[in-house]
């Protein structure tokens, strides 16, 4: 049941970023073809991002489809959100140390 959640969970991500990587690049070449300097970091960010979620989504299922048990594959998957975790716990400590001030 968990690799299920996280699987989904994935999926939307991976096509959430995929939608957003495939506007940005239009509105890319379509500024481009207006004659407007635009940088393209935004378009390659979101392709980027949506690159590692689809591989990270794919390496998951395989490995749930390869092994007997799912536990590697919540690993794979879970990986972003445990960076997003650490981070969340980092910027809170920040938080307490500096007195909430922000500068």
């Amino acid at each position: 049941m968990f690799y299920s959640i996280i699987f989904y969970l994935n999926c939307l991500i991976s096509i959430f970023l995929s939608y957003q990587s495939a506007m940005y690049v239009f509105v890319y070449f379509a500024n481009k073809r207006l004659g407007h300097q635009e940088s393209f970091f935004m378009s390659a960010r979101y392709l980027t991002l949506a690159a590692i979620f689809i591989f990270i989504t794919i390496t998951g299922f395989f490995l749930k489809k390869k092994l007997a048990s799912p536990i590697p594959a919540i690993f794979v998957m879970g990986f972003p959100y445990f960076l997003l975790i650490l981070y969340g716990l980092f910027m809170i400590a920040i938080l307490i140390s500096s007195k909430g001030r922000w500068n």
